[in-house]
């Protein structure tokens, strides 16, 4: 088990806090959950891609360099890092803890991520690790291609829509109202569990499939050349 770690760091005249979970006083899915729901609110689904580019553009190369001596048995690492009202990186919040967790640090230190719509903004960033072993070839392990992925997160964005659209419904003349938010709350996680247990999959499994989706922009309906022709 990890020991208590904490580090400050200068971020662009603020403070960079890394931590795990347990460092920070928080339950890591907790914090998933939030940034899941920064990530679905209104605004946050046209920052969200915004964002996404900017890790893939500036992070992502760096952060991966500082994975490549890591454990080989852990496919992928999580941080959901807090982003500032200037688009700085205030805090990082790292499930499983990585060894070189300073040098992740260091590569959000110089650059920023676009103003975000509020703040502070929770993005989840899923990291590939390219220390992991590749699978066995005598048992491999039966992964969702990405087609699926795909499926599962169009799905998934439709479960949130409908969501939405019923408490609208309900509460048409009170977007902002405790009620309406605690009925979309409820409903979305009653519709994505529903997408869960159809395609046989985790509610972990779940969020890292949403979370790429958004990270790699993937279309919420199937692209033109996804949709097989209708018989004559």
């Amino acid at each position: 088990m990890p020991g208590w770690r904490r580090r400050w760091v200068p971020v662009l005249g603020s403070a960079l806090l890394v931590a795990t979970a347990a460092e920070a006083g928080r339950d890591f899915d907790d914090l998933v959950q939030v940034a899941m729901s920064h990530s679905d609110s209104l605004k946050g689904q046209i920052y969200e891609p915004s964002a996404s580019r900017t890790y893939e553009a500036d992070y992502r190369a760096a952060v991966e360099a500082c994975l490549v001596e890591e454990d080989p048995s852990l496919v992928q690492y999580r941080f959901v890092l807090k982003i500032e009202a200037s688009g700085g990186v205030s805090e990082i919040v790292a499930a499983p803890r990585p060894e070189r967790l300073w040098c992740v640090e260091e590569a959000f230190e110089e650059r920023t991520f676009p103003v975000p719509p509020f703040a502070p903004f929770r993005l989840l960033v899923i990291a590939a690790n390219p220390a992991a072993k590749p699978p066995s070839t005598t048992h491999p392990k039966v992964e969702l291609s990405e087609d699926e992925r795909k499926q599962i997160f169009r799905e998934a964005m439709a479960a949130k829509r409908r969501a939405e659209a019923e408490a609208e419904r309900n509460y048409p003349d009170h977007p902002g109202s405790d009620e309406r938010v605690a009925l979309t709350n409820r409903l979305v996680e009653e519709y994505l569990s529903e997408v869960a247990r159809k395609h046989d999959v985790t509610p972990a499994q779940l969020v890292d499939i949403r979370a790429e989706g958004f990270l790699k922009s993937w279309p919420v309906m199937p692209r033109a050349t996804e949709v097989s022709p209708s018989p004559e």
